[in-house]
């Protein structure tokens, strides 16, 4: 098919040449004689002299057109493009119609031209024309055309017209440039001569006063019509009969010009081109002058899609060019699928796909030139695409919600880069995203993310003019549309980023960021919190801090955050002395990190004094407390003169506290057992003398204490006496103190014999200055104190627990040149690391150690026990690698030296301790010896076999020769180590299966203590074996296993240790060590020994696991696990399995409660269950709540299972009573309950959380019931109230994910309640009109309404999940916002701005999960109520945007109603759709309007 010829362009069309032509040129041809076209408009500027008003001359519709044989128009010439000038030249000329240009040749008279100039067939007496045509007077005026542009006007005769392009817009008719002008440069008005017009016709008037287009006035009247007019109102229908007639000719004449005609619009059709035409046609389209009329007769087939916009971006169509074309192809494309047979639900859904893929093709017309940056062109290529997207969107072409979510997820997923180019796009559609919920939210996370990722970037420099642009855009939305960023889900992420965008000294921003801030930790308070994210209080969070602390600390670091935690530094100090005098809690560090804190706070100026009085005052009321560890730690105090004992003895005075005493003994309360308690040393005379006598007012004997110092400083010079040569010897006449407990004691006397003890220890070498720990030069002579004599003083203060003397002893101790006392020493600071590093004392001892063990390596070599031991020692501290690595080496070459010792043929002391009295043994050594250094498999495997079978037969009588067979092992072990563990591995197996062994602390103490084993590799062996329990011959040993590892695991008392014997310290010391590196394997064992211990019928194995589930040892193994490794323990000790035997669950509560009362105060063991529950969760506090969680979990799992066969409802009765304590604890104000029920099965917590929510739901008020409640109703029925919704807000981890379905309706209908009830108290507001009383009593309904409110708001935050699963959740959840929706409009509720906020935010949340189907539900009905306009409502829901604004105006109105919307279709909002311009051919109906013609 080929394009149809433009229209009107059937005759050649001649013009004259342009101004600026600088040589006249003549046509080739000669013209026939009737088509002599002359140019009228040649005419110089001048003035107008004629009389009268200016000439006005209307010009025809077509008068710059030609009109053809069937009537059409066409433009009258082209421009043929070579040069700017000709067409310049060309839009200041008008072409006269055939015609008019023939009969204005007499106007330049061709008499006056010169033959050379006329063209061929001219002559120049004339010209030939028209017979019928009269000749016409030159025009009037000063029109006196110059020779030259006559010249100028006929050299384009017989020209071929060129293409001339015409103008996109409608055509407006120009003055041409030789027209003549009025005196104030006023055009002379024109009609084109066509023959027949009046200014045609030369008249006697027109041609004495020139021609005046006005209109003629009627010469009909003559007179006035008052006669005829008359006679018609003497009638009575006169009047109505003019009315009719004159009603009757408006109606004719509305009627006759109607526009009646239907609308003939339709879209341009498409056509197929060949790709040359097409590619014209495209051209055309990118060309400016050429008219889309011409252009709307054919639409290439092929150019949609992608395909559409990379045409308009190659060719650079103008923007409003390609949009009209994307229009037409729209339109066809959208027309195709409303054919005729095609249902409207498919034609829709059609319409819609079409209509998205388009978007999607926008979509990647931009991301395709974004990604094309720094090509060629790119900057001018992004500019259209952004402006060509922009006016896609304006234009209503695209899917609003498609491309919306496109531009927010381009945003989010690109990289810093091109950031800046996306923030352009986002910024032409930034009004319709903030103005809704949906893509506001998204918009304020974007930015923020982008915004915290620009900040966190490498490259910050390069980014700052991007952090700038988004943290503009950021501010911009915080003042805008704060409410984007109600995001409690992400606040915590991006609250501080927030926070950086606000800039300095700006109030506004800053007061708006508090509340919001106020607003977002409102919804997460509420919010759900699942069950590992427990909230916490100050004291709780201090508290979990300090339990936290691992050594070595940092005492700066720790103060800053006590004071910090907390609000105020005496409640600091309240926890601390809680925290280290509870018995919930293992150790002595947590008294010396107390002291320590206290001292650093007192010397920065703050009274320490007050809250220790304070506390001391409340610790009667303290039923947990362990009394020493608060005498100790106040006894610290005063040695340092951190505490003033004068205040104390004054406050003791006035509180008179002491009066009315006749005794003072160890369980009188603290406040004043500490006058008892107190150190003397340091303390000036005159307040030893006051205590003195206020102990004498309760009649204790400071004589008797004196008395008691002495006596066991005898005791201590005779079990010792080498120590104290220097001393002064034991009086015979004193009374001797036999078999003192000395833990008993008073601090006061530990603390006189603990200095006397040290003062002992210094003077076994030159003087040290002991406060100065750090000037370890000064000290210029070493220790004279044997490792006997350091053991014996470090038993006597362990047993004190006065480690601060302990600590300066060690360091005198330090000094030695013995390399065993060295070791010793090592040991000693390695066993009480976390205590000497509370003290402050751990580094400074290691350093001294570290420069003695230099100054002893000078003269003489180390030994490998005090390189072993310091290297254990050195890896605790953080720092000293390079010291550990020198230590290494220099055991390494010990190590070597002690290989070859023991080979070398002149054999030392390990010859001689392998002696024996069996000849065999001696040879085999003997040929050892003789070997060199190297030893086979063979030797060594004899060797360990003989050495082992010594140990066996040593058991029980002969430990010295134990211990030294365990140091031979170790000496045996440098040879081989690999194959020296596996012989061992094997004879541990064999050990762990004897019969006739004896327990395993006797059995593996010595090799343990001297490295040839581990205390981990036997546990590993023993596991291997209790888990094998399907092996026949090892079922016999499993109870007496287990039982004997929980024994070698569980720490010695200082009872079963021997001073003197260091093999048993450092075996201590393992223990230690396994327990704070593998508490799994400590919990694994304690639960294979009860339940195998419980359940074997050996009674001996039995009274042994009663014996160690009952001792100190095991308690405080336990203790301290679950303290550090809460949820291990209570995890896995649970020896509570589905078979647990009731011997086995006997023990288990057995030591359950006796962690949970270690004073044996508060005894639960023999109350029932019901009452025990509810004590557990009266009573829970900070301290013991790890201790109470097991005991509630073993109620739980064990003991309520024994009796729920024979007692029927028990577990009931169990939840029953522990709702019941909960309330309890809730009305007191303990707050550690929620944290106490975490452990328990989530079916339990939902248990208790329904009850509440059921007993929550029934009281809430219905529309009537708030009638009857009085103040103390009221004010019962809130209480009720804060209880069980405290309960459900802890317990909402119990909420399953998919939400409580039944949850729905019914928060739905109770706020629908609450509604209609606001509304009836509203109602009865206006109605009344009483008295002040009347008018306090609907304030506190209206308050009580509020109160209800914020309620339900809470509970349908934490069950808003509830809304999501359920069949009927999206119409609930549609009621609930309905419903909400009516209480932000409520007039009552603008009193209270607080919930109304609230009320708003509920609302944002909820409706970012709402369905797109519910949505619109919503929406529909806000309209239908009209209740629409609300600016929160729109902006919640997302109607009124910026299309249905522009749309809203039209609507149908029909027999005087008006309907609804009328929908625009904007695909056919199309300019100049038709080649014709018909009557009724717009996009929309001009009939529908009443249009009349023009």
């Amino acid at each position: 098919m080929t394009s149809h010829p433009s229209v009107g362009l059937s005759r050649p069309q001649f013009r004259a040449p342009s101004r600026t032509t600088s040589q006249t040129q003549y046509p080739s041809s000669g013209l026939a004689s009737k088509h002599v076209l002359i140019d009228l408009t040649d005419a110089v500027r001048g003035n107008w002299d004629g009389e009268g008003p200016s000439k006005r001359r209307k010009t025809e519709n077509d008068s710059c057109a030609i009109q053809d044989d069937g009537g059409r128009t066409g433009p009258a010439g082209r421009n043929d493009g070579n040069s700017d000038s000709s067409r310049q030249a060309s839009s200041r000329r008008q072409v006269l119609p055939f015609e008019a240009q023939l009969a204005q040749a007499h106007f330049d008279s061709p008499s006056n031209l010169s033959p050379s100039v006329l063209p061929s067939g001219m002559s120049s007496g004339g010209v030939e024309r028209s017979q019928s045509l009269p000749p016409l007077p030159m025009r009037p005026g000063n029109h006196t055309p110059s020779r030259n542009s006559r010249l100028q006007r006929l050299a384009g005769f017989g020209k071929a017209p060129g293409r001339e392009g015409v103008q996109a817009k409608p055509y407006v008719l120009e003055p041409p440039p030789f027209a003549p002008y009025f005196e104030q440069d006023r055009l002379a008005d024109f009609f084109p001569w066509v023959g027949n017009h009046p200014e045609d016709v030369l008249s006697e008037q027109v041609t004495k006063q020139g021609f005046y287009d006005k209109t003629q006035i009627s010469q009909n009247e003559s007179n006035t019509a008052r006669p005829s007019l008359y006679s018609i109102f003497k009638h009575k229908s006169g009047l109505q009969t003019l009315s009719a007639l004159f009603v009757s000719a408006l109606e004719q004449r509305q009627a006759h010009g109607r526009v009646t005609a239907g609308s003939t619009f339709k879209p341009p059709p498409r056509v197929t081109l060949t790709d040359t035409k097409r590619e014209a046609w495209l051209k055309d389209l990118a060309n400016p002058t050429v008219p889309l009329r011409r252009l709307s007769r054919t639409i290439p087939h092929g150019i949609r899609g992608k395909i559409l916009l990379d045409q308009c971006l190659s060719k650079n169509i103008p923007t409003g060019r390609a949009v009209w074309l994307a229009k037409c192809v729209g339109a066809n494309e959208i027309r195709a699928f409303k054919r005729k047979g095609t249902s409207g639900t498919f034609a829709m859904g059609g319409e819609t796909k079409w209509i998205k893929d388009w978007t999607a093709f926008v979509e990647q017309f931009v991301d395709g030139v974004i990604g094309s940056c720094g090509g060629g062109h790119w900057r001018s290529n992004m500019t259209y695409a952004i402006r060509l997207s922009a006016h896609l969107y304006s234009e209503h072409l695209l899917d609003r919600e498609h491309y919306l979510d496109w531009v927010l997820a381009s945003l989010r997923v690109s990289n810093m880069d091109t950031v800046p180019i996306r923030l352009l796009v986002l910024q032409i559609i930034w009004k319709d995203l903030v103005q809704s919920r949906k893509y506001g939210r998204s918009l304020a996370e974007t930015l923020l993310e982008k915004f915290h990722m620009a900040f966190a970037s490498e490259e910050k420099e390069l980014y700052t003019p991007v952090k700038r642009q988004l943290s503009e855009l950021i501010r911009g939305l915080l003042i805008t549309a704060p409410a984007c960023f109600i995001i409690p889900s992400q606040w915590v992420d991006f609250e501080a980023t927030l926070k950086s965008c606000l800039g300095p000294e700006q109030p506004d921003l800053t007061a708006r960021y508090g509340r919001l801030v106020l607003r977002n930790k409102r919804l997460i308070e509420v919010g759900r919190l699942r069950k590992d994210e427990k909230g916490q209080s100050p004291r709780e969070q201090l508290i979990r801090n300090l339990d936290s602390a691992r050594a070595p600390l940092d005492v700066r670091q720790l103060s800053e955050m006590c004071l910090k935690t907390v609000t105020s530094q005496d409640a600091a100090i309240e926890v601390l002395l809680d925290w280290s005098s509870t018995p919930y809690r293992e150790g002595q560090q947590g008294i010396y990190l107390t002291v320590r804190l206290l001292r650093k706070w007192n010397r920065l100026g703050y009274d320490t004094d007050k809250p220790i009085l304070d506390f001391l005052a409340s610790s009667r009321s303290i039923k947990a407390l362990r009394k020493q560890s608060l005498y100790q730690l106040i006894a610290e105090l005063v040695r340092s003169r951190h505490f003033s004992v004068g205040r104390y003895c004054q406050w003791l005075l006035a509180r008179g506290v002491l009066s009315g005493r006749d005794a003072l003994d160890q369980n009188d309360s603290c406040d004043v057992r500490l006058l008892a308690e107190l150190p003397l040393q340091g303390l000036p005379a005159h307040t030893i003398n006051l205590r003195r006598i206020l102990l004498g007012g309760v009649l204790f004997s400071t004589a008797d204490e004196s008395r008691l110092v002495e006596g066991v400083k005898d005791m201590i010079r005779s079990h010792c006496a080498d120590l104290f040569e220097m001393d002064s010897q034991i009086d015979v006449n004193r009374e001797q103190v036999e078999d003192v407990k000395l833990s008993s004691m008073s601090w006061t006397v530990k603390s006189e014999i603990s200095s006397w003890l040290r003062q002992v220890v210094a003077q076994k070498c030159d003087p040290v200055a002991m406060n100065d720990w750090k000037d370890i030069n000064s000290q210029t002579g070493a220790s004279a104190v044997t490792v006997d004599q350091l053991c014996f003083v470090r038993s006597i203060l362990e047993e004190f627990q006065d480690f601060a003397i302990l600590a300066d002893v060690l360091k005198i101790a330090s000094t030695s040149n013995d390399h065993n006392v060295l070791a010793s020493v090592a040991d000693t600071i390695n066993y009480l690391f976390e205590i000497f590093s509370a003290i402050g004392a751990a580094f400074d001892l290691f350093e001294s150690l570290i420069e003695q063990n230099r100054s002893v390596t000078a003269s003489r070599p180390p030994t490998k026990l005090l390189l072993v031991s310091l290297i254990d020692l050195g890896a605790r501290f953080s720092g000293e690698e390079q010291t550990v690595r020198q230590l290494c080496g220099q055991l390494a070459i010990c190590e070597q030296k002690s290989a070859v010792a023991a080979c070398s043929p002149v054999s030392d002391h390990m010859a001689e301790a392998l002696q024996s009295a069996e000849s065999n043994f001696n040879d085999e050594f003997e040929q050892l010896l003789t070997s060199g250094t190297i030893m086979d498999k063979q030797t060594m495997g004899r060797l360990f076999n003989t050495i082992m079978q010594r140990i066996e037969n040593a058991w029980g009588h002969l430990e010295d020769d134990i211990n030294n067979l365990g140091s031979l092992c170790s000496r045996l072990r440098v040879f081989e180590p690999k194959h020296f563990d596996g012989l061992m591995l094997v004879w541990v197996d064999h050990l762990l299966l004897s019969r006739t062994r004896p327990g395993l602390v006797q059995a593996l103490l010595p090799l343990i203590s001297t490295g040839c084993l581990s205390l981990r590799t036997v546990v590993s062996r023993s596991r291997v074996l209790l888990d094998d329990a399907k092996q026949e011959k090892a079922r016999p040993f499993l109870a007496r296993v287990s039982v004997d590892m929980l024994d070698l695991i569980a720490q010695l008392d200082l009872v079963q240790v021997s001073p003197m014997n260091q093999a048993t310290y450092r075996f201590r010391l393992e223990q230690r060590r396994f327990s704070n590196a593998r508490p799994l394997d400590a919990i694994y064992i304690i639960n294979r020994a009860v339940e195998h211990g419980s359940a074997d019928e050996d009674k001996d194995t039995k009274l042994k696991l009663q014996s160690l589930l009952a001792s100190m040892r095991v308690m405080s193994l336990l203790r301290y696990l679950l303290v550090d490794h809460t949820e291990a323990v209570q995890h896995d000790f649970s020896p509570a399995s589905q078979q647990i035997s009731p011997a086995a669950a006997l023990n288990v509560k057995q030591v359950i409660n006796g962690l949970l009362d270690p004073g044996q105060v508060n005894d639960l063991s023999e109350l029932d269950l019901e009452i025990q529950v509810t004590r557990l969760v009266e009573m829970a506090d900070e301290f013991s709540l790890p201790f109470r969680q097991l005991k509630l979990r073993n109620i739980f799992e064990i003991e309520q299972r024994s009796i729920s066969s024979s007692v029927d409802g028990a577990q009931t009765n169990i939840v029953t009573a522990l709702f019941g304590g909960v309330k309890t604890a809730v009305a007191s104000g303990n707050t550690t309950w929620p944290i106490l029920l975490s452990v328990l099965d989530d079916r339990i917590a939902r248990q208790i959380r329904e009850e509440a929510e059921e007993q929550l739901l029934s009281a809430m008020p219905t529309l009537h019931s708030s009638q009857s409640y009085d103040d103390d109703g009221l004010r019962l029925s809130k209480i009720k109230a804060d209880i069980s919704m405290s309960i459900i807000q802890a317990l909402a981890y119990s909420i399953p994910e998919g939400g409580a379905l039944q949850m729905g309706p019914v928060l739905a209908d109770k706020m629908n309640i609450l509604v209609q009830a606001q509304q009836h108290q509203s109602s009865k507001s206006d109605k009344q009109q009483s008295a002040h009383v009347t008018s306090v009593e609907h304030g506190q309904h209206l308050s009580y309404n509020y109160y209800w409110i914020d309620v339900l708001l809470r509970l349908i935050l934490l069950h808003r999940q509830s809304f999501q699963r359920s069949k009927t959740g999206p119409n609930d959840q549609s009621r609930v916002l309905i419903a909400l929706s009516a209480l932000l409009l409520h007039p009552h509720l603008r009193k209270n701005p607080t919930l109304l906020e609230y009320l708003f935010d509920v609302a944002s949340i909820l409706v970012d999960d709402l369905p797109d189907t519910a949505r619109a539900q919503c929406i529909r009905f806000l309209k239908e109520k009209d209740k629409s306009r609300d600016p929160r409502l729109r902006f919640l829901f997302g109607y009124g945007g910026s299309a249905e604004e522009e749309g809203d105006w039209l609507r149908v109105e029909q027999r005087g109603k008006v309907g609804p919307v009328y929908p625009l279709k904007w695909w056919e909002v199309i300019q100049e759709p038709t080649p014709n311009v018909g009557e009724n051919d717009t996009f929309l109906s001009l009939g529908l309007f009443r249009a009349r013609k023009g």
